[in-house]
């Protein structure tokens, strides 16, 4: 799935999507048992609730700032942290006390250069960023540029991604090796 920033329209995260729900109207009090209604985002109007919602699913999630810079790169399973957790400047260097590796959403190590396993941002870039960014007609920041170069990653060599289907869990091969 694709979020996009409200306003302006630029890419906001990259992540999996889980499956379509529609949204009860109304909700059962537990104290009281009465039937109450559920307010929705005043800006989504019925459509919150008469469309399907999916929340974000398991796999890698890929967080850009307002200025369509990458900013994180995390890991989940079971809807927690767990695996590599990265958080990048704009030039493409890792706010090295923002990283660290977890598991099961508790940190158990914070972050060291060796942490990485080899390949990872190099195949994040292939199997998620490019094929996504190339389907939605987007650029690279200046970052995502270096890592690429810094990755011998082929930027041009990547197809983009048919964003209309589902696709497989790519975390299932990225998850960081535990120690």
């Amino acid at each position: 799935g694709v979020a996009a920033y409200h306003g302006h329209g630029g890419l906001c995260a990259i992540w999996p999507l889980g499956a379509p729900k529609l949204l009860p109207r109304f909700r059962e009090c537990p104290q009281t048992g009465k039937v109450l209604p559920i307010g929705g985002p005043p800006d989504l109007g019925d459509d919150y609730f008469e469309l399907p919602n999916m929340r974000p699913a398991d796999g890698l999630h890929i967080f850009y700032s307002r200025g369509g810079d990458l900013r994180r790169i995390l890991c989940y399973r079971d809807g927690k942290l767990d695996g590599l957790a990265l958080r990048f400047e704009t030039d493409g260097s890792l706010r090295c006390s923002e990283c660290g590796v977890y598991d099961e959403g508790r940190i158990v190590e914070k972050w060291q250069h060796c942490l990485i396993p080899e390949g990872f941002l190099g195949h994040v870039f292939r199997e998620v960023i490019l094929p996504v960014k190339r389907a939605l007609s987007l650029g690279l920041s200046p970052c995502e540029e270096r890592l690429c170069y810094e990755e011998h990653v082929d930027v041009d060599g990547a197809e983009a991604a048919d964003l209309s289907r589902p696709s497989a869990d790519p975390a299932s091969a990225l998850r960081a090796r535990r120690r």
